[in-house]
């Protein structure tokens, strides 16, 4: 992927904008069965992952101009983008970016809505050493880069996760209303949904796929339509 430019960025938080007032995931309603694993349609490696698709998946606040966008493959590959509207003025725009991919493996079921990822591998794509500051003029507008991390793909340290670090992924189905389902007590990793929904009964599930940093409970969603 190349360096991410001014309509790029513009678009992105565009999408952000508009996921922030349209939440990712409705609470209350009833996921839909889980479709069996078949051969990657992307990449025409066999799936790993129990998708027949893509997922595509957003990491945010739901409040301030920064996200980032990942698409997860069924073989466990993935590619991501990141950016941060750090401050701007009428003349000056500052963005973190940072563009990357890799890849899980040793996947294990843990329930019927639920697996543990390893991370095997993560590539930074941006083109730039971290913390490496470039600037981009369009028009009225000068745009000032700096790249930056992999959101949502680090640790506590604010650094990029090194290969064995662990993930979860949720299906639409996983629950969290009795001790020993899916995500009972998953608090910190559930505000990053967006919704706040609450879990009190069976009938209340995840209604969205939903990958979990085991390092810093941070998590990526789906739209509710993504089953």
């Amino acid at each position: 992927m190349g360096i991410m430019h001014k309509k790029n960025y513009f678009l992105l938080a565009e999408v952000f904008l508009m996921m922030a007032l349209t939440s990712a995931c409705s609470a209350g309603q009833k996921a839909e069965a889980r479709p069996k694993s078949p051969q990657s349609a992307v990449s025409g490696k066999e799936s790993v992952l129990p998708v027949t698709g893509p997922l595509e998946m957003l990491f945010y606040s739901g409040a301030g101009a920064w996200g980032s966008m990942l698409t997860l493959n069924p073989d466990g590959s993935f590619e991501g983008e990141y950016f941060d509207e750090d401050y701007y003025d009428k003349d000056m725009i500052q963005v973190y970016v940072c563009q990357y991919h890799g890849q899980f493996g040793n996947i294990e079921k843990l329930t019927d809505a639920s697996w543990r990822l390893t991370l095997e591998d993560l590539e930074l794509d941006t083109g730039r050493s971290v913390g490496e500051v470039w600037d981009d003029t369009d028009g009225e507008y000068a745009i000032h880069y700096i790249a930056g991390e992999p959101g949502g793909f680090c640790g506590k340290d604010q650094l990029a996760l090194s290969p064995g670090a662990q993930f979860l992924l949720y299906s639409p189905e996983a629950a969290g209303h009795e001790p020993g389902t899916e995500l009972y007590g998953a608090v910190e990793f559930l505000f990053w949904e967006n919704t706040h929904q609450e879990f009190t009964s069976e009938e209340d599930v995840l209604g969205c796929w939903g990958l979990r940093n085991l390092a810093t409970e941070e998590g990526f969603f789906t739209e509710k339509s993504e089953r």
